[in-house]
């Protein structure tokens, strides 16, 4: 069905626009059909003043439990620093298969998190983030609700995962990489096709650095109110004024989501070499954009993740921070010395 509505849509496409727009429009409309409603959620900013509000990924808490100087590090982070962790966090190091590493995981990131839920889902901040603007609040809670409360019991509790919950996870983890890449299995060779239509010169401009494409969707925001409004309603809202589109985009939640979903849809369904899973951030690593909203330091240990937040950084409001482990290392011992 959705294939037949993008088909649709695509035949709707004035036959006088630029061919390289026609592209983007289909392209939008594609994303905007494939991606499950459940994926818009998330939560905010709650770092106590004073201290660094640095998220970390699973790839970062592994590295910290590897550390040989893990209790100094840990230790550190408690007293300069407040680390978020998320529910993709708290579900990833769940689905560790070792169920004495997973405990060690599992409480190392509660300590570290000093007793904070986890962050929410994105399309849940999504949500709060609209709430927030329609109310003219500045500030959205952005820890799970009650409906993850069996996140926040295994984070507290990790002897509480039993097989059959090891199994719900593991589950649920290949669910969200599942959409994902069959949402881009499907759409690239529509994609190619499309692209090997252009002119060379077109072709190359395009396919050149994920910027490009971003500049365009930017610059041509004539399809932007209908996707805004059906990701609004998607997220739970009942009604949305298209002509709050351009506020929305304002919200760093939905911006750096967005580009992150821009991001994926250059590497995996436009350029021309190097698009595959291995190569490429997958659905978790992407939908954790979102997080560098409430954050001053994104910490990660994922080569092809801290690429993709890096790219992503320009998209905020204040400047921030990408960070391999090592790194943020360095400066929980730096300031240590230094107070």
């Amino acid at each position: 069905m959705s294939k037949i509505v993008c088909i649709y849509e695509l035949s709707l496409v004035s036959e006088n626009r630029p061919k390289l727009l026609n592209l983007l429009l289909w392209a939008i409309n594609w994303i905007r059909h494939s991606i499950p409603p459940i994926i818009f959620c998330m939560t905010f900013y709650f770092a106590p003043k004073g201290k660094e509000a640095v998220y970390f990924d699973t790839s970062a808490v592994n590295w910290l439990a590897k550390d040989q100087d893990s209790t100094a590090v840990v230790n550190r982070i408690c007293a300069y620093s407040g680390v978020y962790i998320s529910a993709f966090t708290v579900a990833e190091l769940a689905a560790t298969a070792l169920k004495e590493q997973r405990n060690r995981l599992l409480k190392i990131t509660k300590t570290i998190s000093s007793n904070w839920r986890p962050l929410a889902m994105p399309n849940e901040l999504l949500k709060r983030s609209l709430n927030a603007m329609l109310s003219k609040a500045n500030r959205i809670d952005a820890s799970i609700g009650s409906e993850w409360d069996g996140v926040w019991y295994a984070l507290n509790d990790p002897d509480l995962i039993d097989d059959e919950a090891y199994k719900e996870v593991i589950g649920w983890k290949a669910q969200q990489e599942k959409w994902y890449q069959e949402m881009h299995d499907s759409g690239r060779p529509h994609i190619q096709d499309a692209l090997a239509e252009l002119s060379a010169q077109e072709r190359h401009s395009l396919t050149l650095r994920p910027s490009k494409i971003l500049r365009y969707f930017v610059n041509h925001p004539d399809y932007l109110p209908n996707l805004i409004s059906e990701m609004a309603i998607g997220c739970g809202l009942k009604t949305f004024d298209k002509g709050l589109s351009n506020s929305v985009l304002q919200l760093e939640p939905w911006r750096f989501f967005l580009s992150g979903m821009v991001y994926g849809f250059y590497t995996r369904s436009l350029q021309r070499t190097h698009f595959g899973k291995q190569s490429n951030p997958g659905s978790i690593d992407t939908q954790q954009a979102i997080y560098l909203s409430g954050c001053s330091t994104f910490v990660t240990c994922d080569f092809r993740q801290c690429q993709m937040m890096r790219w992503l950084l320009p998209m905020g409001h204040i400047k921030r921070k990408v960070w391999h482990y090592t790194r943020f290392r360095d400066w929980i011992f730096n300031q240590a010395l230094n107070n």
